[in-house]
């Protein structure tokens, strides 16, 4: 499945919601999420969410989520099955479920109360099911009531959170516990101090924040807009120009 190019406005529900995406390789990337998830129900606490992934896996990639009723960005499985057996008739049966998520931008979420969550972007699973397992880095986060990145509700272990910036959330900057590892995130300074104009959808960087480790492996070969990070590359959805 490839979900892609696309503005989403005011909607009720998720901007959108990746259920059982379980086969091939899945692709959400180029949308622009705005001001979704806004049911305020307290009986719709977890559908509140800008893009969401659940009992897949997906990689979702240059897009821009801003003030979505809950989290920005969410990996969450829910589906639970004994080992050997198939989660669905015919599909299966699933050990991993590997993903990445890099070159976006998740702010100003958790504006709907009831929201289950209101981090940046979130992984995990319930009890018993497949712990995704993703790959998170080169993303801008900002100023969501929760946490900026959030893996402690039983993502897998081997998730890796690096290389992206997050600056002014309520919560950790990045809340990882057993589910996964972060290394090389810019978490100091404030939001203002490091996106151009962040309270009008601006996050390019107006000073350089230099990503760690290798081309393409440990961040992303291009940057949201599609420059090249050859040379000093920048943590962050954007490359510093």
């Amino acid at each position: 499945m490839t979900f892609r190019d696309g503005v989403i406005e005011d909607t009720g529900r998720e901007g959108i919601q990746a259920k059982s995406w379980l086969e091939g390789t899945n692709e959400i990337y180029n949308i622009d999420c705005r001001r979704v998830g806004r049911n305020a129900s307290v009986d719709e606490p977890n559908q509140t969410s800008g893009i969401s992934v659940l009992d897949g896996k997906a990689n979702i990639y240059n897009c821009r989520v801003f003030e979505a009723g809950g989290q920005g960005i969410q990996y969450y499985n829910n589906g639970v099955f004994s080992t050997g057996n198939a989660l669905f008739e015919n599909y299966g049966p699933y050990t991993t479920m590997v993903s990445e998520c890099y070159n976006n931008v998740s702010a100003d979420g958790g504006q709907v109360t009831p929201s289950a969550s209101k981090d940046g972007i979130t992984v995990g699973a319930a009890a018993g099911a497949i712990k995704p397992r993703v790959h998170v880095y080169s993303n801008s986060v900002a100023n969501n009531p929760e946490d900026g990145i959030s893996t402690n509700g039983n993502a897998d272990a081997a998730t890796v959170v690096e290389n992206n910036i997050i600056l002014g959330n309520g919560g950790s900057a990045t809340s990882l516990s057993a589910g996964g590892t972060g290394v090389g995130n810019y978490t100091t300074g404030t939001a203002a101090a490091t996106f151009a104009a962040p309270t009008t959808e601006d996050f390019t960087l107006i000073a350089e924040r230099a990503a760690a480790g290798t081309l393409g492996t440990n961040y992303s070969a291009t940057d949201i807009d599609g420059t090249s990070r050859a040379g000093t590359a920048s943590r962050g959805a954007y490359e510093y120009a």
